[in-house]
């Protein structure tokens, strides 16, 4: 559920852990992963963007 995009907090309640650090603790192995896919949608939203064409129509 982790990998798929399922919020911590509705994993633990789905698997009935009392806390979400034990839900985080158990399946921390999967957090690498998660962690890649975080960077690349990071990296694409601070992705610059070229308005350098806009720019010269305004002129």
């Amino acid at each position: 559920m982790l990998l798929q995009g399922t919020h911590p907090k509705v994993v633990q309640e789905r698997l009935g852990h009392s806390d979400i650090s034990m839900t985080l603790n158990t399946y921390s192995h999967v957090i690498p992963s998660m962690q890649a896919d975080a960077a690349e949608k990071l990296d694409e939203l601070l992705m610059p963007i070229d308005i350098s064409e806009e720019i010269n129509q305004l002129k």
